[in-house]
């Protein structure tokens, strides 16, 4: 589905586009790596393939060098963004897979196994609208790596160099749990493996404290 949306690009410089792209060429990203651990371990015992796999707020598409790299099982990808700039990196990339561009707060993607989404919820203004649809789509479970603390937080970032702010959320656990409790998944929230879940200051009173949250639909 295609949507007019604001290029996320707009709130970063050309240095975040550099990197996100420097990425492709290495080596799995450790939060991609924590994923398909993850993945592997709960699809190891079934006999489906391929897998389907929606990943929310894809970026540049850094989620297959681990599909490539680690997944046990063939995963049929599907990556979303709001950003056509990243969208065509990616699409450059890895032409084997598939990219839209879709607002999940405003559209549901399409129906999938597993959801993932890592760095995207904590900038979604409508982010329960936003877990709604990646509840809705995904049968299996979903990998969502966010910001989580004690009290809920808000704050707008204005990045040097950038042509926009952005927001930036801190979730309670609570808030996490019921939201996963009201689409009918269960929760389990685990370290993050690329930051230890170690707290850090963003300059704008928001700490950032990353952590995994993994959903699984009940029945």
């Amino acid at each position: 589905m295609t949507q007019q949306v604001i290029d996320w690009q707009t709130t970063q410089d050309d240095d975040y586009l550099e990197l996100c792209i420097e990425r492709l060429s290495g080596a799995p990203l450790y939060w991609v790596e924590q994923f398909i651990d993850i993945i592997n371990q709960k699809t190891a015992s079934s006999q489906q393939a391929p897998v389907s796999l929606n990943d929310i707020g894809c970026c540049t598409g850094a989620f297959n060098v681990g599909i490539r790299d680690q997944a046990n099982k063939e995963i049929d990808y599907q990556g979303y963004d709001i950003s056509s700039i990243y969208l065509e990196v990616a699409k450059q990339h890895f032409p084997e897979s598939h990219f839209d561009l879709l607002d999940i707060a405003k559209s549901q993607p399409r129906d999938t196994d597993i959801s993932v989404m890592s760095g995207t919820l904590e900038h979604i203004d409508e982010w329960q609208t936003a877990i709604k649809h990646i509840c809705q789509s995904t049968k299996r479970f979903v990998l969502m790596r966010t910001f989580l603390g004690t009290t809920h937080e808000m704050a707008y970032y204005y990045k040097p160099g950038a042509e926009s702010p952005y927001p930036i959320y801190q979730f309670t656990f609570q808030q996490l749990h019921e939201e996963a409790d009201k689409n009918g998944f269960s929760i389990e929230v685990m370290r993050d493996k690329a930051t230890d879940s170690i707290p850090k200051y963003l300059g704008c009173s928001i700490t950032r404290t990353q952590y995994v949250c993994l959903l699984t639909a009940r029945g």
